[in-house]
């Protein structure tokens, strides 16, 4: 959760509320109320992996922001519907960037949106 929590208010400044969970079942448990938007997932989280939350979700968008760059992890999130793909270490200016190019795309805005990240404990 330490990028999450170096994150938060840098979001927050941003626009965006955050709610951070740890988990692929506390993922889709949140998620399943669906007033979160976008979802950033890592790749690898405790009970599964981020992929299983992508297909889980089809009704708004997905950003994953991961540590995982093997090239079957960057092409199977977008080929599952993933909106973006970032891999650590990034700029956060460039993340919200993103997140706002992906939201506009889904014809969402930051002020009413939520981001959601989960990720294993060790910031992954």
């Amino acid at each position: 959760m330490q990028i999450v929590q170096s994150l938060k208010p840098f979001l927050h400044d941003e626009g965006f509320d955050v709610t951070a969970v740890i988990g692929r079942r506390a993922a889709l448990t949140v998620l399943e109320k669906g007033a979160l938007r976008p979802c950033l997932p890592g790749i690898s989280l405790p009970e599964g992996s981020g992929l299983d939350v992508c297909r889980a979700i089809r009704d708004f968008p997905v950003v994953f922001l991961t540590a995982s760059v093997d090239e079957n992890s960057v092409v199977t999130g977008p080929d599952l519907g993933a909106d973006d793909y970032i891999v650590k270490l990034f700029r956060p200016r460039d993340l919200v960037s993103r997140l706002r190019s992906v939201l506009r795309r889904s014809g969402g805005s930051p002020r009413s949106s939520e981001t959601h990240r989960s990720e294993t404990p060790n910031g992954r």
